[in-house]
C-alpha cells in the first residue's frame, strides 16, 4: 500500500531517497518558515539531533558570527578612511599644498566623548549595574535559588560605580565657562 502525498509536497532532493516520487507542489496556505520548520533539516537528520536541539546550537553560533562580521567590517572601513586620508595627505605634500586636516566628524566625537565622561556618567552606570544586578538576583532566585548569587556582580562592580563618583565628586571641580568677550 502506498503512503498518501504529503500535504506540502516532496522537498527532499532525489539523490537523498531514489525511491521517492517526483517532486509535486502543492498551494502552501502557511508562512512559508513554519512551513519548512515542520521539516527536519539535513544536517539534524544526519547527527541524531532533534530541531530545537539544532536551532539551539546554530542561532547563537550565527549570531556570535554575524556580530564578528561586524565588528571586523568596521575595523575595515575604518582603517580604510585612514588609509585614504594619508594617501591624500601624501599627495598634497608631494605637491607643495597643506596637509587636509583628520576627519572632523571623529576629533568632534572624540572630544563630545571626553566631555561625558564625568561623575554623572559612573553614577548613573552605578544605578543601572545595580538595578541589573537585583533583576538578576531575582530572577534567577526564581529559577535556581544558587544561581541567584550571579547577580551579585553587576549589583557589586555598580556600588563600586556609585562610591567612585561620590568620593570624585567631592575632588571635582565644575568646568568654568571662560570670560566672555567685550
Amino acid at each position: 500500500m502506498r503512503k498518501p502525498p504529503a500535504p506540502f509536497g516532496n522537498f527532499y532532493p532525489k539523490f537523498l531517497n531514489p525511491n521517492a516520487p517526483r517532486r509535486t507542489f502543492t498551494r502552501v496556505t502557511t508562512f512559508l518558515p513554519m512551513h519548512l520548520a515542520s521539516f527536519p533539516p539535513l544536517f539534524a537528520g544526519i547527527f541524531g539531533v532533534s530541531i530545537g536541539d539544532f536551532a539551539a546550537i546554530v542561532i547563537p553560533i550565527a549570531g556570535i558570527v554575524l556580530a564578528g562580521v561586524v565588528a571586523v567590517s568596521a575595523m575595515y572601513f575604518h582603517h580604510r578612511r585612514r588609509e585614504m586620508w594619508h594617501e591624500t595627505a601624501r599627495i598634497a605634500l608631494e605637491k607643495g599644498q597643506p596637509v587636509p586636516p583628520l576627519d572632523p566628524h571623529e576629533e568632534a566625537e572624540k572630544a563630545e566623548y571626553a566631555k561625558d565622561r564625568t561623575a554623572d556618567h559612573d553614577l548613573r552606570g552605578g544605578m543601572v549595574l545595580i538595578a541589573v544586578g537585583a533583576g538578576l538576583w531575582l530572577m534567577l532566585g526564581a529559577i535556581a535559588p544558587n544561581a541567584r548569587y550571579i547577580g551579585a556582580i553587576p549589583g557589586f562592580i555598580g556600588i563600586a560605580l556609585l562610591l567612585y563618583a561620590l568620593l570624585t565628586r567631592k575632588n571635582r571641580q565644575p568646568p568654568q565657562d571662560p570670560p566672555a568677550r567685550s
